[in-house]
């Protein structure tokens, strides 16, 4: 007996949840010392971020887009078609445009992907973590 919801996804796709370490309270520290200017580039910076590891993933193969916006990415596409290198390619250029890590959940199912990125949190941020 299969104790998952109808709704759930049939274990073919991977998701991948993506979001930025460190950022809100960035932002927060920039807006209480009331440098406008400055958190509103760094929000910019984060939105171009975002859009470029976006831009990367759909390069590499077409995916879906769950939720896109603020610092968060969750994505989902076929399996074995991104490369875990890619990822890293992807938290590497989130570095290189924002100065904040990324930290990056993978499952087989929305929960384990979400699950993960709040192991990956837990475990010191910039990690992957991947179902075990």
């Amino acid at each position: 007996m299969n104790d998952e919801p109808d709704n759930e996804p049939s274990g073919h796709d991977t998701f991948a949840y993506f979001d930025g370490d460190d950022i809100g309270p960035r932002l927060e520290l920039l807006l209480l010392d009331n440098k406008i200017e400055e958190a509103r580039q760094y929000s910019l910076s984060i939105n171009q971020a975002l859009t470029q590891a976006r831009t990367l993933l759909e390069d590499i193969h077409p995916v879906e887009v769950i939720i896109f916006g603020g610092d968060d990415l969750f994505v989902s596409w076929p399996d074995d078609k991104v490369a875990l290198s890619d990822i890293e390619n992807v938290k590497r250029v989130f570095l290189e445009m924002t100065g904040n890590t990324m930290s990056v959940g993978l499952g087989r199912s929305p929960k384990e992907a979400m699950h993960n990125l709040r192991r990956a949190k837990l475990l010191g941020k910039d990690k992957i973590v991947q179902p075990l």
